[in-house]
Parts: structure tokens; sequence; C-alpha cells
């Protein structure tokens, strides 16, 4: 039975939400192989990859998404949270500056990173509590 764009998207969403990212970037491939501007399929394939670590991968759809609708913030926030992780900072201060140009407030995409790099920063120590890593305090 073949599946509608719409269809693909949907199972792609599900399968994300059971962390089952690899099958949600077949389906987000399949669709752009038809559709390769497809603005949910090019975000949800570069959250795969965020999701997954690999932050070299989510950028060109990533990147597609604000060229595609730059209105929408958490294109921007995504596509700026990959170049932060690659500590691409000049690159990441460029697409800032296209992120307001575009209408979008700096200090409200930089408050997010940072609450994402706290949050990610628990889990990560929570993860290594559960190991029996010790933390040093020294942020590593």
């Amino acid at each position: 039975m073949k599946l509608t764009i719409k269809q693909a998207l949907e199972k792609a969403a599900d399968f994300e939400r059971n962390g089952d990212y690899s099958s949600a970037i077949l389906y987000c491939e399949a669709i752009l192989k038809g559709e390769p501007l497809n603005l949910e399929a090019n975000f949800l394939l570069g959250k795969q990859y965020l999701l997954l670590k690999n932050f070299l991968l989510a950028l060109k759809p990533l990147e597609l998404t604000t060229e595609i609708n730059p209105n929408e913030a958490k294109y921007w926030q995504c596509y700026l949270n990959a170049l932060n992780e690659l500590n691409r900072q000049a690159r990441y201060e460029s697409v800032l500056e296209k992120a307001i140009v575009a209408g979008h407030k700096s200090h409200e995409l930089k408050q997010n990173l940072r609450e994402k790099k706290a949050v990610s920063k628990i889990a990560r120590s929570n993860r290594d509590t559960q190991k029996g890593v010790k933390h040093t305090g020294n942020g590593r």
C-alpha cells in the first residue's frame, strides 16, 4: 500500500515519538526523494539527526527549512543548535543575524539555546549518576 505524503509524515512523527529515529529518517528521505522542498519532511529529518547527535547531517535539511519558511522560529532554533554543537561560531553568528533580520529576537533564540544546554547537562548528569559516574564539578 502506497502512503500519501501526509500519511508518511505522520508515520515518521510516530517513529520519532517512539524513539525510532532511524525509521523516521527513512520515511523522511522517501518523502524528500519525491518532494525535496517538503518543509515538514526536511524539519523532521533534521530533528532526527539532532536527536541522534549527528549534527553534521542535520545541517542541510535544517538550513533548508529556514530558507523555505524564515518566519518560523523553531526552524532557526534547530539550525542554530546544530551549528552550536559543531562549534561553528562564525556560521552561528551569521545565521543568528539572518534570523534577526527575519524578525526573530536574538535574546529569545540565545535563551532557548542556553535552556536546551542546561537541560542537556542535567540529563547527562542524571544518566551518568545512574551509571555510577561521579562528577568533579568542573563541568565535564
